[in-house]
């Protein structure tokens, strides 16, 4: 078996391990404020929003897709599992429900990215195309949490628009929830 692991937090691909105490996306509504158990980080967060302008994080969740695959003869199986990671994730005003909102739609981001390679990989015929399309995929996704948190003031609630954005892109790909592919 040969795994692959995207992470939002860096940004980065590291293989071929699991990180302990996830939590498997499972539902568009599933987080609460004890899924996030890093404390927050005890100073102002700033991410730049501009040439000179700053804004203050309001949350953190460090969120990814565990891409792994088994072959057996000519027969290659699949497993693509959005998830997030509690012991790395943060918000930092736990009685703030718009900050949790905003979390829970960069992990539905996620699932929704997860869906679409799992889409993608009942098209491929090899681990090579496989491999590819989970790059282009990571690269879509970065692209489009970006995308999501420009399109927000600050890191807290959820526009209508992306709301139903979010819910139509999961009810669409809705035929690639399962994280198994053959």
């Amino acid at each position: 078996m040969i795994s692959f692991l995207v992470l939002l937090s860096s940004i980065s691909i590291a293989q071929p391990h699991a990180l302990k105490d996830e939590i498997a996306w499972s539902s568009p509504s599933q987080l609460t404020i004890d899924d996030f158990r890093k404390e927050s980080p005890g100073r102002k967060t700033n991410f730049k929003t501009g040439k000179r302008s700053y804004k203050q994080l309001e949350g953190f969740i460090y969120c990814g897709i565990h891409f792994s695959y088994e072959s057996v003869g000519n027969k290659i199986s699949y497993t693509v599992v959005a998830f997030m990671v509690p012991g790395q994730s943060w918000i930092r005003d736990t009685g703030n429900a718009e900050t949790l909102l905003h979390e829970q739609a960069h992990f539905n981001i996620t699932e929704i990215y997860a869906r679409k390679l799992r889409q993608k990989l009942k098209e491929v015929r090899s681990t090579e195309a496989a491999k590819k399309a989970y790059k282009k995929c990571f690269v879509e996704l970065k692209k489009m949490q970006e995308k999501f948190d420009a399109d927000h003031e600050g890191e807290s609630g959820l526009s209508p628009k992306w709301m139903k954005q979010i819910e139509m892109d999961l009810e669409k790909l809705s035929p690639y929830s399962d994280d198994k592919v053959s």
